[in-house]
């Protein structure tokens, strides 16, 4: 019995311990920087609200339990746990390390009535149905009851527990909880430590902002350019193929396509401005390390030029670097801007410098790298 308590301690101190020193653990060897949430663990860790493994790794596929679950969203709501000395629950042990953390979520989370008491089932994994009805219990959403309109939003609305679909239809309606790409919500599945992050981070951390995109992964480097946008960027090469800010000017190459954000719900065109990969010291330097504000006046400038030629739909230009290497370079870059990929047995260094969103010749957001 000892032990069970001593390895559930374990596991949880591994996934909300405040890190003492964040920045060291933000870098994870399973997690690399083209994992889909690769910036929202990044983000989850720096705000203290998850932390890693010993061994230096995240398991992003690890299963939660729901009273993990429980810790991860009342701190990230903001809410003081409680003292508690006697338990609610027939499986809640006093003396367990998480009966002030279940004592202080049950209202979030649904319970069960049997012959031996209330339940919580706290070492179970959370279901995603589970998770998102707590979450939208935590932020005080009302509840909807309309059945038609949970229909239209899910393939599989029909697995989804009646009991949780008022809850869940809110959160989904203010875009705090998303489906899969194919149309279905997967109640049923028990929510991974990749999926808690992002669910906690739509929920209380995230804004719509390019701040936002860039800093939580969403945006990535180009490497080719879909064919609706080769004259674009053809056009682009020619008229803007290099910048000059203090020296000779460094040559830049635009890549172009669709994103969505935010679940599909605010497309753009995305271009990639990317800066010639044997002057990254050059630029970095020499550049955008003495003038950065010219080098953003470049990028607004390229986001003004392409929304003119595109009326009416949102551009997206992000100048950066980007490189795959065959020899570890964090002798040389900033371990921040470096990841191994294992598949191509080489080093990206991605590092964005700028970018600027416009629309019909006007510059919505802007925004550069601040140390």
């Amino acid at each position: 019995m000892k032990l069970k308590k001593f390895l559930l301690l374990t596991a949880f101190l591994c996934l909300c311990l405040l890190s003492r020193n964040t920045a060291e653990a933000v870098s994870f060897s399973d997690v690399p920087q083209q994992h889909w949430a690769a910036g929202t663990i990044k983000t989850m860790v720096e705000k203290e609200l998850l932390s890693g493994y010993p061994d230096g790794t995240f398991r992003p596929e690890k299963q939660v339990s729901r009273a993990e679950f429980a810790a991860i969203l009342i701190k990230a709501a903001g809410i003081n746990t409680q003292a508690a000395d006697k338990s609610s629950f027939a499986d809640v042990a006093e003396g367990s390390w998480y009966l002030p953390t279940v004592e202080t979520a049950k209202k979030f989370f649904n319970t069960d009535t049997s012959p031996g008491g209330l339940k919580f089932r706290p070492e179970e994994p959370v279901l995603r149905e589970e998770a998102a009805a707590a979450l939208s219990r935590a932020k005080g959403l009302s509840r909807l009851d309309d059945e038609q309109a949970m229909a239209g939003l899910f393939s599989d609305y029909n697995q989804i527990s009646p009991k949780y679909r008022p809850d869940i239809l809110p959160a989904v309606k203010s875009k705090l909880i998303l489906g899969y790409q194919d149309g279905s919500f997967k109640p049923r599945l028990p929510l991974t430590r990749a999926e808690a992050a992002s669910l906690i981070y739509r929920a209380f951390l995230y804004s719509p902002s390019l701040e936002s995109w860039i800093s939580n992964g969403v945006i990535k480097p180009l490497a080719e350019t879909e064919k609706d946008y080769q004259p674009l960027t053809k056009e682009m090469n020619s008229n803007f193929g290099s910048i000059a800010v203090n020296h000779s000017p460094v040559k830049v190459e635009f890549f172009a396509g669709k994103l969505d954000v935010d679940g599909g719900s605010d497309r753009m065109i995305y271009i990639f401005a990317r800066i010639d990969p044997l002057k990254y010291f050059t630029f970095s330097e020499a550049d955008f390390g003495t003038k950065p504000e010219a080098v953003k006046e470049f990028t607004n400038n390229v986001a003004l030029w392409a929304s003119k030629s595109h009326p009416g739909e949102k551009v997206l230009v992000v100048l950066g670097y980007s490189n795959l290497i065959y020899y570890n370079p964090e002798s040389i870059f900033d371990n921040k801007y470096v990841a191994y990929v294992p598949d191509q047995e080489g080093w990206h260094i991605n590092r964005l410098y700028t970018g600027a969103v416009a629309r019909n010749n006007s510059v919505l957001e802007s925004w550069r790298e601040v140390d």
